[in-house]
């Protein structure tokens, strides 16, 4: 009974790993700049932009290596894009403050993304999200 127990559980592993495409992917991380592969693509943000070193890559593991010169607080989300709509976000790196920076280590599959800040200013006569202000940027993922 253990015996078919062990094979049934070993089955059903190897099914799901196929049915992923393989090894399940590493989950998104926010990891050091000591970590951080010598490609990885630079973002700075300031007040309600992001400017990106490429916004194009190739699949795989990739690090976005943050830092924030705006005078507000932003943070940093890869969010799935197709057909105007946004999915899941993949990752994320939490909002840094003013001279802050990180980095955030994704697996990203082909397919087109959005960078972008999902927080929202007060500074307004209402609540406007970073995002609606510019903090909304195309990025592709090729195979």
């Amino acid at each position: 009974m253990k015996l078919c127990l062990l094979v049934l559980l070993t089955l059903s592993g190897l099914l799901g790993a196929c049915a992923t495409g393989g090894a399940p992917r590493p989950a998104p991380a926010v990891i050091s700049s000591e970590e951080a592969s010598t490609d990885a693509i630079p973002v700075v943000q300031s007040d309600y932009r992001f400017e990106v070193g490429r916004l194009k890559t190739r699949q795989g593991l990739v690090d976005f290596a943050i830092k924030n010169l705006g005078v507000e607080h932003h943070e940093f989300v890869v969010v799935p894009f197709a057909d105007g709509r946004y999915g899941l976000p993949v990752g994320e790196h939490e909002a840094l403050e003013t001279g802050e920076g990180g980095v955030l280590r994704l697996s990203l599959s082909p397919g087109h993304y959005r960078l972008v800040c999902l927080l929202v200013s007060t500074k307004y006569e209402r609540p406007t999200s970073h995002l609606d202000l510019g903090m909304n940027v195309d990025f592709e993922v090729t195979s």
